[in-house]
């Protein structure tokens, strides 16, 4: 069957994630022709545990010099010195790779033409690969790390993201992806905490002006997420075009939520956003209300405020303000807290319609 590739072909994948070692190696000598012959390859993607027999990265540029994607992972890992090869990759444009060893203090990578960069390591990596590869047309990076704790994140985040917009300056979109690692969470109970809300975190990328897409995706540690946050962010990015934020906050009293005039001032400062996730939106209907009809209000049969033309508002969960005691308990049985959410789904949903009069709705729970 693979006799058959033609060896013209510009996009080819490679997906056994739990092959073993010896279907690897078979696969390796089965391949080994038919993927040396590929001389006009522009797109690889090899996603196995043991990359190693299939794909030799210093042999890429000679074998492949059109590469323009590549893709390894997102369970095998390298060290960030078997990335040297690359450089001499002149298409190099997109690259996705796992990172589980440091590089030597003098390494130095150039990748010039690399666009977007998808990085899946360990948090104690990150600041190595900073240092080492210099990407100076970045224009995408993402970010999925595992840690043991979260006791220095408040610090190391933001010293990370301030040498990433240092040597991006072309940045404009970043996601990250944090979670635990999960050996470490086998003996410990309860959750760690960041120790400082999102918008402190990301305070490097809130003074890049230039950023158009942020998605942050945070399983562990904890991190607030107030209003103040969702009013920071729509301040610092008046080109913002897309907004996600799942699993930000925490348990014991930490704020996860937006209220409605926060979520409000993406229309007033963020005029090109198409896309908005926000995990909880708590309202407090008279005050709503009187939010939104005050924003929208006509002068001489003319809206003061032109609509804003979002496309997708997602909201993972809608609160009332108020509905719960001093204990965190509402004291009401399930129906009662089944209906209390309808109405507060129907009268967000209304009061959105004044605000982003364009926008489709979904609720995730």
């Amino acid at each position: 069957m693979l006799r058959l590739v033609n060896p013209a072909i510009r996009e080819f994948d490679i997906l056994f994630p739990r092959a073993d070692l010896d279907s690897v190696l078979q696969l390796g000598r089965c391949l080994a022709d038919i993927f040396s012959s590929m001389k006009n390859l522009e797109v690889l993607s090899v996603q196995v545990l043991y990359p190693a027999p299939l794909l030799d990265m210093e042999s890429l540029p000679r074998l492949h010099p059109h590469l323009r994607r590549l893709e390894v992972g997102p369970d095998a890992y390298t060290a960030i010195d078997h990335l040297r090869p690359l450089s001499a990759l002149p298409h190099l444009e997109h690259l996705t790779i796992c990172l589980g060893a440091r590089g030597p203090p003098n390494l130095h990578i150039t990748l010039p033409r690399l666009r977007s960069l998808a990085v899946y390591c360990g948090f104690d990596i990150v600041g190595m690969l900073l240092a080492h590869v210099d990407a100076p047309g970045l224009q995408a990076f993402s970010l999925t790390e595992t840690h043991r704790n979260s006791n220095d994140m408040s610090q190391e985040l933001p010293n990370h993201l301030r040498t990433l917009v240092a040597n991006c300056p072309s940045l404009t979109a970043f996601e990250w992806s944090s979670s635990q690692d999960w050996a470490y969470r086998m003996g410990y109970r309860g959750r760690l905490n960041a120790g400082v809300p999102l918008a402190e975190l990301i305070a490097p990328l809130l003074a890049h002006h230039p950023m158009r897409r942020l998605s942050v995706w945070l399983h562990d540690p904890v991190v607030p997420l107030t209003p103040a946050d969702f009013r920071a962010i729509a301040e610092a990015w008046p080109n913002l075009k897309s907004l996600s934020l799942y699993g930000a906050g925490g348990e014991d009293g930490e704020a996860r939520f937006a209220d409605l005039e926060s979520v409000m001032a993406f229309a007033r400062h963020c005029p090109q956003l198409r896309s908005l996730d926000v995990p909880v939106v708590q309202l407090d209907p008279p005050c709503d209300e009187a939010a939104v009809a005050k924003d929208s209000e006509v002068a001489h049969g003319v809206r003061v405020r032109a609509p804003h033309w979002l496309r997708e508002l997602v909201v993972g969960q809608v609160d009332m303000a108020g509905s719960a005691n001093a204990n965190g308990d509402s004291g009401e049985d399930e129906e009662q807290q089944r209906d209390r959410k309808q109405v507060g789904i129907v009268k967000l949903r209304g009061l959105m319609e004044n605000v982003f009069p364009s926008a489709s709705i979904r609720y995730r729970y």
